[in-house]
């Protein structure tokens, strides 16, 4: 069958203002969009059509994970709540100084590719803790920088943080129930409002469907930053997580030249300065007690690295009042 000039226009808008107005990037909605004009063209039959659409939906039924673009903008949002309550510390010599140590880990580490990079950040708070957020966001408070008592232990804390985010804790703690039903709506909003800009349409009804998907979708990404935050600020992530994590920052560290064991001497510091489980660290992460024994052993496949150590001091002690 023979598609005249304006079909194949409708068919390519389709396909266009689906990638323009919405931020998924699923080969699966541009799919269904496709079908619907096909099928309105009169190209392809209902049943077609309809079997496209099923086929489609299975496959996002079965698919929980966020492109890096998603991930960025989820805890884009998770960091923004978390600004809510903390401030930011204005000192431009502290941000950066804490900033050049998390670039060093991250250069030298395995580091995840970023949709838009990595952002460190101090809370102005003398509470003691840390936070790191998908799409490589990582908020440090100044309680907890001006407690530490050497650059490597400031390594360790950051190297802690950037494991969760390489092993994408933060996304994987969203229940998978979560993110199917933020595809589903986002797949939904996407084809409503793509049907309603190709068709020029003013049907009330039309744009209200198009507007109650949209705020679905606004709800779930909600949801989803609410549940993120309240992980990281009240719950805290698994133990499992934690330990890994732990792990993690161990090769990290060694990785960049530091000295691993002053993981043991952060994990002290914490110990000492955060006893109780009432807030900061100790209210989200499992006891230091645990997590060093839970380290025991790891630290002698990594090489001792001390080479830079008295340029690290100086350094150090330069910025330390500034915390």
């Amino acid at each position: 069958m023979k598609i005249n000039l304006t079909k194949s226009i409708i068919i390519l808008s389709a396909a266009s203002a689906l990638f323009i107005y919405s931020s998924c990037e699923s080969l699966g909605d541009v799919t269904k969009v496709s079908a619907k004009v096909f099928n309105a063209a009169g190209v392809i039959s209902d049943s077609t059509a309809n079997a496209i659409d099923n086929t489609v939906d299975a496959i996002d039924t079965a698919k929980t994970s966020f492109s890096l673009e998603e991930e960025y903008y989820i805890g884009r949002g998770v960091a923004a709540s978390i600004l809510q309550k903390y401030s930011i510390y204005k000192n431009k010599d502290a941000s950066t100084y804490v900033s050049n140590i998390m670039e060093t880990l991250i250069l030298n580490s395995a580091s995840r590719e970023m949709f838009n990079g990595y952002h460190l950040a101090i809370l102005d708070t003398d509470e003691i803790n840390a936070f790191a957020t998908s799409g490589g966001h990582i908020l440090v408070t100044r309680g907890l920088l001006k407690r530490v008592e050497s650059e490597e232990q400031i390594a360790a804390v950051i190297s802690h943080e950037l494991a969760h985010i390489q092993k994408n804790h933060s996304i994987e703690s969203i229940s998978n129930d979560r993110k199917k039903n933020a595809w589903k709506a986002l797949g939904a909003a996407a084809v409503l409002t793509t049907a309603d800009i190709v068709q020029n349409s003013n049907d009330k009804n039309s744009k209200t469907k198009v507007s109650d998907n949209l705020a679905q979708l606004g709800e779930l990404y909600s949801s989803i930053v609410g549940d993120s935050v309240d992980t990281l600020i009240n719950k805290g992530y698994s133990k499992k997580f934690e330990y890994e994590a732990d792990e993690e920052a161990l090769s990290i560290m060694s990785s960049s030249g530091y000295d691993v064991y002053a993981m043991e001497e952060m994990l002290t510091m914490l110990e000492k300065n955060a006893p109780d489980k009432k807030s900061g660290f100790a209210k989200t992460h499992p006891s230091s007690k645990d997590r060093k024994e839970k380290l025991k052993g790891k630290y002698k496949k990594f090489t001792d690295k001390k080479t830079d150590s008295e340029s690290r001091i100086k350094r150090f002690e330069k910025i330390k009042a500034s915390f």
